[in-house]
């Protein structure tokens, strides 16, 4: 895990309720560019660096084929291709930025 904390007067003013939404959406994006929201007096922003294809045999590699098949059936997932969200985290409180890129 990465963390990278400042402390400056500029970040200590900037505010995710004045964060502007995403200037398009595409259709086929499979998730928003940044989700923003405010737990107590801290700013929590998620922030997505797009989504990573796998190959669908890496999940659970060593069950049966035909099991892990059933299993993403069940779960409304293609079998052929696990889709990975990459997001990082953004956090803001008492005038501290930290940045969790994991």
């Amino acid at each position: 895990m990465t963390q990278m904390i400042r402390n400056t007067q500029q970040e200590t003013n900037m505010n995710v309720n004045i964060t502007p939404p995403p200037a398009s959406s595409k259709a086929d994006e499979l998730v928003p560019s940044r989700y923003a929201l405010r737990i107590g007096e801290i700013d929590v922003l998620v922030v997505s660096d797009g989504v990573l294809s796998l190959p669908g045999a890496m999940l659970g590699h060593n069950v049966d084929p035909a099991v892990r098949a059933a299993w993403l059936e069940d779960m409304f997932l293609p079998p052929d291709v696990l889709e990975w969200a990459l997001n990082v985290v953004l956090v803001r409180s008492g005038g501290r930025t930290i940045l969790n890129s994991s």
